[in-house]
């Protein structure tokens, strides 16, 4: 794995030196996702159980969710049409495809069947036309569902009431005059810290979808609940969840939080997005977390169905990310100054540990071959992860270690140590009180 990912010395300094982007890769990164759509449509569609009614060994595409999201992506590059005709051309034969396909008969079915999910199953409907590719019989059917009443029984979560209310202000015109409702957002799991210590993966999924409705990809701004720095900390913390847990399509997601939000990138987002290239480089699309090189059967060709199964959604959420870049060009971090030997100390610690789990992680991988000024700089996402392990493990005596180390390394102001010092307080009671139960 080291080998794979590994720079030589010279170039690994020349590139950390520059830590920039170059703008020229974005445009090729986000037509590999609008060909790998094509792709896994094709796919899906031949595994429509209507046309295929063996079952796959694998969990098949289904078409619905690949129509979606593949509209999805094409409302995120959208701008380029006006200055990329290359792109142009492959969006707009992506759209014209995907217009027959958001009205297929299953989906005015569903509209029948299920009202209280209609505005869901049409959001390839709602953003093809809103990028001029409309259909007035199927949006006389939708328009007379949603105003039913069992268009709006039941409960939903925040999140979902978000996304909802994201599609009906497209539909109705008023995306782009129009902020998020703040009684909406406040009620999301954005208007409250993020816990670095305990948070599933679907919990930081949850994150990245409310940032991608409330600002519409990055189209308009938001008046975030708490603010920009408390959003930074979550996302900080989610990126070390998404990486220590190998989940590259989720870092891709935490990673659209700098450009959509429009704020300057930390040394960690700047990281994983050179991880993330590198390994996409690498395979020729990016690895999803159910992506495994040993079920490729023809000769490790790209476009396996195994590839499209699992990594699809991965190839078009780092679609998203660079158009999102390009929209807003990223301001990277400046090169920061070398550690000294106490810092390098109390970094080979945390890594120590870390390593000792056995698994050879892409992203620690490529850590231990940065310079020492950029592993220092990585200091806080290195110390959430092993704050993460410790909480998870509940071993508290490594715990304690790994907040004295924030301390050594003047990281007790971040999210994680701050939830780690807490945790710490609560078992030392935990231990007073005489109870003999593991936490």
């Amino acid at each position: 794995m080291r080998s794979a990912i590994a720079l030589s010395a010279s170039a690994r300094h020349a590139h950390e030196a520059s830590v920039g982007v170059d703008r020229h890769d974005l445009p090729f990164r986000i037509r590999l996702a609008l060909d790998i759509a094509d792709q896994a449509l094709s796919t899906a569609l031949e595994e429509c159980p209507a046309n295929n009614p063996s079952t796959p060994a694998e969990r098949p595409l289904l078409l619905q969710k690949v129509v979606a999201e593949s509209a999805l992506l094409l409302r995120c590059c959208a701008f380029l049409r006006t200055t990329n005709y290359e792109l142009a051309a492959r969006i707009e034969s992506l759209a014209t495809r995907l217009a027959v396909l958001a009205r297929s008969d299953r989906t005015w079915a569903a509209l029948c069947r299920e009202p209280v999910c209609a505005i869901e199953h049409a959001t390839a409907h709602v953003l093809l036309t809103d990028l001029g590719y409309p259909d007035a019989a199927f949006d006389g059917l939708l328009a007379h569902v949603l105003s039913s009443d069992e268009s709006f029984a039941g409960e939903r979560l925040p999140g979902q009431d978000l996304e909802r209310e994201w599609l009906l202000q497209i539909r109705a015109g008023a995306d782009r005059d129009r902020s998020a409702e703040p009684e909406l957002l406040a009620r999301t799991g954005i208007a409250r810290p993020l816990d670095a210590l305990r948070a599933s993966i679907y919990n930081v999924y949850a994150f990245t979808h409310v940032l991608l409705h409330a600002t519409d990809m990055g189209q308009r701004t938001v008046a975030w609940p708490r603010g920009h720095a408390p959003l930074v900390a979550d996302a900080e913390a989610a990126l070390a969840i998404a990486l220590d847990a190998d989940n590259l399509d989720l870092a891709a997601e935490v990673l659209w939080t700098w450009p959509m939000a429009g704020l300057a990138w930390p040394p960690a987002a700047a990281f994983a997005f050179e991880l993330l290239t590198r390994v996409q480089d690498e395979h020729g699309f990016l690895p999803g977390p159910e992506y495994s090189h040993e079920n490729q059967s023809d000769g490790g060709r790209p476009w396996t169905r195994h590839t499209l199964r699992t990594s699809y959604h991965s190839t078009f959420v780092m679609g998203f990310l660079c158009a999102a870049m390009l929209r807003t060009p990223p301001v990277m971090p400046p090169c920061t100054a070398e550690p000294d030997a106490g810092a390098l100390a109390a970094l080979g610690r945390i890594t120590r540990q870390l390593d000792s789990a056995g698994s050879a992680l892409r992203w620690l991988d490529a850590i231990a071959q940065s310079s020492p000024a950029r592993q220092a700089a990585l200091a806080p996402l290195l110390l959430t992860a092993a704050l993460r392990r410790a909480a998870a493990a509940s071993d508290i005596v490594w715990l304690r270690q790994c907040l004295a180390i924030g301390l050594d390394l003047g990281l007790d102001d971040g999210l994680g140590f701050e939830q780690g010092l807490r945790l710490l307080k609560r078992a030392t009671r935990f231990a007073g009180s005489g109870a003999s139960t593991c936490l």
